[in-house]
């Protein structure tokens, strides 16, 4: 590979980092900005000498609480020949001396603390990663580091079948590849649930074929549907998916079914104080009139039928066959039983024709 030519009239890029007022907090902050501001401006002239870049850093630290450090290390600076001793040791002790000034030594602890007591959670495989980079930072620890990589992996204690599907064979080791294959599995994973919880036909066929090894810890219900509730009771449809009030004493009883609604009564009845017992009245026989007994049950039935059928037909009601000969007799004895009026009515009826008769 041929590497590219410097050029010659190259001149200083970039803005200039932050003041740094001695805020321990932005300490490591303020070196990294310093170091990229470098490297920018790497072979501009003067940049490349370690003492005109601690000389430079110098002009960028301002502050009560800095000024006097930033006094004694310019006073070892002018103690330096500027050719002999213009060497990189120069900026390493000067990076060196500002970490121990400056850097926050406990906020190294906090942050190894804080890495201790990461834990994933599914499935915020992104934002576990991020969060752990970060810590890793401020603890200083190598990310291609064994510390930092069982650091990593002790995030997922409680994922035990993500672990067992990384440590498949080939065996990763590596940082990068590793959180390759978490994230790839976490979004799989992600996948096969998002479809087992909106096609219900998809997970029972999967619950009889195959054992289905992602599930949800907590699934939610789709949007949008909702599965019909019902109560096995015959209460009205207003106090369905309700506590319902039941007694279930021995002395609990369905009440009786008013009117004609057949069928017996199914589920739970509400019991209710219904007051005292009404009084029956007794029951009497519709056939002799007694108390204590009904008429299917009547003794005196057959005596009455026996009575009846024992008892001599009366035939003066019956009529006399009608013949030619016995005309005028069933004549004569049907008048006899008219009323006297009625009898004058037919006299003067049977009279007039009799005399139209005679003029004629």
């Amino acid at each position: 590979m041929v590497p590219i030519p410097q050029a010659h009239d190259i001149k200083a890029m970039g803005s200039l980092p932050r003041i740094f007022n001695g805020d321990r907090t932005r300490a490591k902050a303020f070196l990294t900005e310093f170091l990229g501001y470098l490297i920018l401006n790497q072979g501009v002239p003067g940049f490349e000498s370690p003492i005109r870049q601690v000389a430079l850093a110098l002009t960028l630290i301002k502050g009560e609480k800095v000024n006097l450090w930033v006094r004694n290390m310019i006073d070892t600076l002018r103690r330096l020949h500027p050719v002999h001793h213009n060497v990189p040791a120069v900026w390493e002790e000067f990076k060196q001396a500002f970490k121990d000034k400056f850097v926050d030594l406990t906020r190294e602890l906090r942050a190894r603390n804080q890495l201790e007591q990461l834990k994933f959670k599914y499935p915020n495989i992104n934002e576990y990663i991020a969060n752990f980079e970060d810590l890793i930072v401020h603890t200083g620890y190598n990310l291609a580091s064994k510390e930092a990589i069982n650091l990593f992996l002790k995030g997922f204690s409680k994922n035990r079948s993500l672990l067992d599907k990384v440590f498949m064979p080939p065996v990763l080791t590596a940082y990068g590849t590793m959180k390759r294959c978490l994230i790839t599995i976490v979004k799989s994973m992600q996948l096969v649930n998002s479809i087992v919880q909106n096609a219900p036909d998809f997970q029972r066929f999967g619950n009889n074929n195959t054992q289905q090894h992602f599930q949800p810890r907590n699934p939610q219900p789709t949007k949008g549907f909702a599965p019909r509730q019902v109560t096995s009771s015959n209460a009205p449809p207003w106090m369905n998916n309700m506590a319902v009030p039941m007694d279930t004493s021995n002395c609990a009883h369905a009440p009786r079914q008013q009117g004609n609604q057949g069928g017996r009564a199914y589920g739970n009845t509400v019991q209710m104080d219904q007051g005292p017992p009404k009084q029956w009245l007794p029951r009497r026989c519709f056939t002799c009139n007694r108390v204590g007994h009904l008429a299917c049950d009547c003794r005196a039935k057959n005596v009455q039928i026996n009575s009846v059928i024992n008892e001599p037909e009366d035939m003066s009601d019956v009529q006399t066959p009608i013949t030619p000969e016995g005309i005028l007799d069933n004549t004569l004895s049907m008048f006899d039983r008219l009323s006297e009026d009625m009898k004058d009515q037919f006299i003067q009826r049977y009279e007039g024709k009799s005399q139209d008769f005679q003029g004629v």
